[in-house]
């Protein structure tokens, strides 16, 4: 749980392994040693001008340094925040990153056309897709 919520781990796992696996974090990535040791590299400080704007926008900026250059992002916050919301594409890929590892590419589609289909006005097939994945949730009835 505290590897979630620390920010020097996380950066170092983006790094190493890709964005993606932080979306869920596993055991994988725990007690690993070139994360421990990455992440002890990590170094935060607060930036003025992004503290003054807190809490209405939260940003940031990385700067990686390495022995032969100098990378610096621009000063942004995070998609999927109300002044930068996730489009369609963008939400899709998301679920798809999140529900990888439980559940078949064929029921993650199956999800994004009920969704889909639920958009343009018509509920049955997300209804149908709750009813047939349901654990204890109970339905009255069904005619999926």
């Amino acid at each position: 749980m505290e590897v979630q919520y620390s920010l020097p781990y996380c950066v170092a796992i983006a790094i190493v392994d890709g964005a993606d696996a932080l979306l869920p974090i596993t055991t994988a990535c725990l007690r690993r040693p070139d994360l421990i040791d990455l992440a002890a590299k990590v170094r935060l400080s607060v930036h003025g001008d992004a503290d003054h704007l807190f809490p209405s926008e939260t940003l940031a900026r990385v700067v990686i340094e390495t022995r032969k250059t100098t990378l610096v992002s621009d000063l942004g916050g995070a998609l999927g925040d109300p002044r930068m919301p996730l489009l369609w594409h963008g939400l899709e890929a998301k679920f798809r990153r999140l529900t990888r590892t439980t559940m078949t590419v064929s029921d993650q589609q199956a999800w994004l056309d009920a969704i889909l289909t639920l958009a343009a006005g018509d509920e049955k097939p997300l209804f149908c897709e709750l009813a047939n994945n349901r654990q204890s949730i109970p339905v009255v009835q069904s005619s999926c």
